[in-house]
């Protein structure tokens, strides 16, 4: 997920009065904070139908003179950084909601600002696996941001990605590859870090050929990922949050490819490295990690490789905990049964439906590592 590009607001100062630049500095300040007491929740401190309509004609009024919605994504966009590190997306989720129908309703231009408000609520509502939402969301996003593609780097790459990444849930692999293609091509032609946001794509395209069952193509594009992930430096407009879990993502489909392949010595080294980086990173497996968990867990299940499949589902019952009603939680529970059962402990599975089971997840660290 992309964090929402600012336009720039670097201006000559000294060609303005010093009285008029303080005017505009004040004036901004104050509808930033009118805009994070909305979204933080602060209309709740008003009672009543007649003063909420008082509250939000007030914001109209307010916003309405503003500069498009540049002053909403901005605290928009702090909140987020802030709130996503710490897994809160029922809250994160409920603050957008909330923002968005506001905005919606505001007397400023509807662009690529409110586009990158719908595309981050969908990408929020995708991670909780509200998968309709979501897409009914990525839609109207791109439809807001294609009217100025020029301005909307990168929020064009990172949106094709998502939306894409929900289409290979439902197998639908043409229209992913679209939004894949446009994705990638954004990313190539940027310089420097920039250029290390191909990653991101790259594994996305690798799932679909995952699911294609094209081991050799996904294989390609993990490696390829995986190196751009390993560069010294990030993209400045993706948070440092979702490239680590993405970065985990691309060690485990590595290790999927290499389970299916049957080359175990290359699956288990991949394991090690996403158990390693989770352990110094716990934020870099979230829900997104789950789906290829479970399928990694398939694969180690058929083998026989009970205890690596232990391990795995164990990092993923502790993150499918947070997020009971999610289809990829609803998975592990499915996977941890078989577990049980082939390991004769059947009388553990009630504990285990329940999300009640403890666990601590067996992480072993690589040698030599920080």
């Amino acid at each position: 997920m992309s964090s929402p590009q600012l336009p720039s607001t670097a201006s000559k100062s000294n060609s303005y009065p010093p009285g008029m630049v303080l005017a505009l500095v004040a004036w901004l300040a104050i509808a930033t904070a009118a805009v994070v007491l909305v979204c933080s929740g602060g209309q709740a401190l008003l009672r009543g139908d007649v003063l909420s309509f008082v509250f939000d004609a007030a914001m109209v009024a307010l916003l309405g003179w503003s500069t498009g919605g540049f002053l909403i994504n901005v605290p928009l966009c702090m909140y987020l950084t802030t709130k996503f590190s710490g897994g809160h997306l029922t809250e994160i989720a409920a603050t957008y909601r909330r923002a968005l129908h506001i905005w919606e309703r505001l007397p400023v231009a509807k662009d690529v600002n409110l586009g990158v408000g719908m595309a981050t609520f969908a990408f929020i509502q995708h991670t909780r696996g509200r998968f309709d939402e979501a897409e009914s969301h990525y839609r109207k996003a791109l439809k807001l941001i294609e009217k100025n593609k020029q301005a909307a780097y990168p929020h064009l790459a990172a949106i094709t990605n998502n939306y894409a990444s929900l289409l290979l849930r439902e197998h639908r692999f043409v229209e992913a590859e679209d939004l894949l293609d446009t994705s990638i091509a954004i990313w190539e032609k940027q310089k420097g870090a920039e250029w290390n946001g191909s990653a991101i794509p790259l594994c996305t395209t690798a799932a679909m050929h995952l699911e294609c069952g094209e081991l050799d193509k996904a294989e390609d594009c993990l490696l390829n990922a995986r190196r751009r992930f390993e560069a010294q430096q990030n993209p400045r407009m993706i948070l440092p949050d979702s490239m680590w879990q993405c970065k985990t993502v691309c060690y485990l489909g590595l290790m999927l490819v290499y389970c299916r392949k049957k080359q175990w010595g290359d699956a288990f080294k991949f394991m090690e490295l996403s158990l390693d980086l989770v352990h110094h990173r716990p934020i870099s497996f979230g829900p997104l990690c789950l789906y290829v968990t479970n399928k990694i867990v398939e694969e180690l299940l058929a083998a026989g490789k009970l205890e690596q499949a232990e391990r795995m589902i164990e990092l993923a019952y502790m993150i499918g905990g947070k997020y009971p009603d999610h289809p990829d939680a609803i998975a592990v529970l499915e996977q941890y049964d078989n577990l049980l059962r082939l390991t004769g402990r059947t009388e553990e599975i009630g504990d285990m439906r329940r999300w009640i089971r403890p666990v601590t997840p067996k992480i072993k660290l690589l040698p030599g590592s920080n």
